[in-house]
C-alpha cells in the first residue's frame, strides 16, 4: 500500500477541483457539473412505480449509454439485492459501479450500503460505527439492539443479538475486544469479533445514561454519560479512575457529552450536542481548548454526533443537523467541509476512519439507516469514484 504522509492528507482537504461528471446524450440523461465534493448520480427511468432490482438489462443499458475514456475500467460489484424505502422492511438496493480514475482533491463516494428495516443486514438506527480490518466494518443499530458486521464489499457477514445487546450505541475496538455501550441495560459490554463473550460486562450502577466509548493505548476506557453529564475514565476492568472535567473557570460545562474518540497522540476527544462544541483533553484528562460554535457557517457545528481521528490525529466531526462532515486540524483549527448534503449525506451520526483513509458514515434523514463510505486520498490507478445508482 502507498505511504500516504500527513502533507498530502492537507493538501487534498484545502483544495477545490472542479469535477465534470458527463452523461451521454441519451434523452434520459443530461450533462451535470459537480464541484467541490459533489458527485452526482443518475436515476434509471422506469415504468413501474414498484421499485425493483438491478437486471442484467439494466448493466446492459448503462453500458451502452455511458462513454468512458479507454484508460478508464468498469467493474460491477456481485452484491446485487432489492431497494427499499425507510417504511419497509425489505433488502437493499444499490448497485456499485467502480471507475479506476485519477481524482485529485475530492472526498468520492466509494460504496453505499444498508437500509431501513428489521431483516438481516438492515439497520434502523445505525448509532455508531467502527472500522474493523480489511475493509470491515461494525455497526452499532440502536432501534434493533443488535451489532452488524460488514464485510469489503458492504455484505452483512454477522449479527450479534442477544439479551445484553439492547439498545447499543456507542462502539470501541481494542485489539480483538469490541466494547458496546448498552443505553438500557446501563452497562458496558466486551466481545470477541465473533461475537462470543470475552469478559463480563461493567458499569452497574455506575451509569445513568452511557453513550460513547473510547479506549487508550494503556488500556483505559472512556465513557460519555448523556444523562449524568460527564466523561468518566475506567480500568480494563472497568473500575471507575477518575472524571473528566472542565475547568472551574470556563463558560460551559458538559450539557450532552455524546461520543468520545482517543487521537494516534493521545488526545482525548469528547463532542458536546448540547453546547456545540468540541473538547480536547489530555491525556490525563487536562482540559487543552475547545472549538466549535452553534450555528452552519464554517468551523461551527449544530448538535456535533460521531468523532474520529485519522492517523495523523486530524478531527473529523459528524456535524448532525448541518448534514456534514467537517475536518480540522489535529490543533482544532477548521480546515474544509469533507462531504455535505450535496454528496447525499443527511444527519451523519456515527464516523469511523480506515488506515487508507476512507471515512465510514451512518446517515439517514430520519434515521441512520445506510452507510456511505467515501475515499478521502486518491491514487494512482485505484478504483476512486463509486457512482451509486438508487434503483
Amino acid at each position: 500500500m502507498e505511504k500516504i504522509e500527513e502533507k498530502q492528507v492537507m493538501e487534498v482537504f484545502s483544495t477545490d477541483v472542479e469535477q465534470k461528471c458527463i452523461y451521454p446524450s441519451n434523452p434520459k440523461f443530461k450533462e451535470k457539473r459537480s464541484t467541490s465534493f459533489s458527485l452526482l448520480p443518475f436515476r434509471l427511468k422506469q415504468k413501474s412505480k414498484r421499485k425493483r432490482c438491478v437486471s442484467t438489462s439494466d448493466i446492459a443499458e448503462i453500458e451502452e449509454h455511458v462513454s468512458e475514456p479507454e484508460s478508464d475500467k468498469v467493474m460491477l460489484s456481485d452484491d446485487f439485492s432489492t431497494s427499499s424505502s425507510e417504511g419497509e422492511d425489505s433488502d437493499c438496493g444499490h448497485v456499485n459501479i467502480s471507475f479506476e480514475q485519477e481524482v485529485n482533491g475530492h472526498a468520492l463516494l466509494y460504496k453505499t450500503f444498508g437500509c431501513h428495516g428489521t431483516r438481516e443486514g438492515n439497520i434502523k438506527d445505525g448509532s455508531d460505527i467502527s472500522y474493523l480490518d480489511k475493509g470491515r466494518c461494525i455497526v452499532a443499530d440502536l432501534l434493533n439492539c443488535r451489532l452488524n458486521i460488514f464485510s469489503k464489499s458492504g455484505r452483512n457477514t454477522l449479527t450479534i443479538q442477544n439479551e445484553d445487546t439492547i439498545e447499543p450505541w456507542g462502539i470501541a475496538i481494542h485489539e480483538d475486544i469490541v466494547l458496546v455501550t448498552s443505553r438500557r441495560k446501563k452497562l458496558v459490554l466486551k466481545l470477541s469479533q465473533t461475537g462470543d463473550f470475552e469478559e463480563s460486562s461493567f458499569g452497574d450502577s455506575l451509569f445513568q445514561d452511557p453513550c460513547g466509548i473510547a479506549t487508550t493505548q494503556d488500556h483505559r476506557i472512556i465513557i460519555t454519560d448523556i444523562q449524568a453529564m460527564k466523561v468518566s475514565i475506567h480500568d480494563w476492568s472497568g473500575k471507575w479512575l477518575d472524571d473528566i472535567c472542565l475547568p472551574d473557570n470556563h463558560d460551559l460545562q458538559f450539557k450532552t457529552p455524546r461520543y468520545v474518540t482517543v487521537s494516534p497522540l493521545g488526545d482525548i476527544i469528547v463532542s458536546d450536542s448540547g453546547n456545540h462544541q468540541i473538547y480536547i483533553f489530555s491525556s490525563s484528562g487536562n482540559f487543552k481548548k475547545t472549538f466549535g460554535c452553534y450555528g452552519s457557517n464554517d468551523g461551527q457545528l449544530k448538535v456535533p454526533y460521531g468523532i474520529c481521528c485519522d492517523k495523523f490525529g486530524n478531527i473529523f466531526v459528524a456535524d448532525h443537523y448541518n448534514d456534514r462532515i467537517s475536518f480540522f486540524s489535529k490543533d482544532g483549527e477548521f480546515v474544509r467541509q469533507v462531504v455535505t448534503k450535496h454528496d447525499g449525506i443527511f444527519h451523519p451520526q456515527g464516523i469511523s476512519i480506515s488506515p487508507d483513509m476512507k471515512l465510514f458514515i451512518t446517515h439517514g434523514s430520519l434515521k441512520a439507516c445506510e452507510v456511505k463510505v467515501f475515499n478521502l486520498i486518491s491514487r494512482f490507478k485505484e478504483k476512486d469514484v463509486i457512482p451509486v445508482f438508487h434503483l
